[in-house]
């Protein structure tokens, strides 16, 4: 698996100061308890999945490329992510993969 980050990536307030080294971690593979990864779907009927970053060493997650393009220090927070995301696409008029390089 490998994780690609979104130029346009979307930082959740709370994970501002954090964010390079969390991004470390998980580029070396470690086990990160806590942010929330959202990510282009690799199902075309969703748009986003929000995946807890502890949970990328689940064998499920070894298969695919993930395309981050938002990161937060809860669920909450990626939620909230998701509909900043969603708003900009309706408002904008694009799809996804459009917003995100």
């Amino acid at each position: 698996m490998t994780l690609k980050w979104s130029k346009d990536l979307y930082v959740g307030e709370n994970m501002k100061e954090t964010l390079d080294e969390v991004r470390a971690q998980l580029d070396k593979g470690e086990v990160v308890e806590g942010p929330q990864l959202v990510c282009l779907s690799a199902n075309s009927a969703n748009l986003f999945d929000i995946i807890p970053a502890k949970e990328l060493r689940l064998s499920i997650y070894k298969e695919y490329d993930l395309k981050v393009v938002g990161i937060a220090a809860d669920k909450d927070e990626a939620v909230e992510l998701v509909r900043q995301m969603i708003e900009k696409m309706y408002t904008e008029g694009v799809n996804a993969s459009s917003i995100f390089s």
